[in-house]
């Protein structure tokens, strides 16, 4: 099973049965696949200083990362990394608009932090 389905899988076991929201496991994996390769395009961005690459790739994060999808989600720690992503990206994208590599490099690490951190509680939470 791939990490994508461990992830929709530990997502939807540890939402409250009360205040369950159903969701597209479908839809999940293709934004989770979306936003792993929106990642990688920011990776080769900071590697090649290819501004353009990187603008478009944190723009779409960023829209992924607004989408009900992960508002749904409701891992113990889950609300936390989304934030400290949503932030880093935010910075990310400040400082690729004025295309200070200097100032990237900090935000960068933060976002792909943020990124393990989430997929080591997912794992966490399913045994892995």
């Amino acid at each position: 099973m791939s990490f994508i389905n461990h992830f929709s899988l530990a997502a939807s076991a540890t939402a409250p049965a009360a205040n369950a929201v159903t969701y597209d496991q479908g839809a999940m994996q293709a934004r989770m696949r979306q936003k792993f390769n929106d990642m990688q395009s920011v990776h080769e961005g900071m590697l090649l200083g290819d501004w353009i690459t990187m603008e478009k790739a944190l723009i779409d994060l960023l829209e992924l990362a607004k989408s009900s999808t992960w508002a749904n989600i409701r891992t113990g720690g889950y609300h936390r990394a989304s934030g400290r992503f949503y932030e880093a990206a935010e910075d990310l994208l400040d400082a690729v608009k004025r295309k200070d590599g200097n100032a990237a490099t900090l935000p960068y690490l933060r976002l792909t932090t943020s990124c393990l951190e989430c997929h080591q509680q997912v794992r966490t939470k399913i045994g892995r």
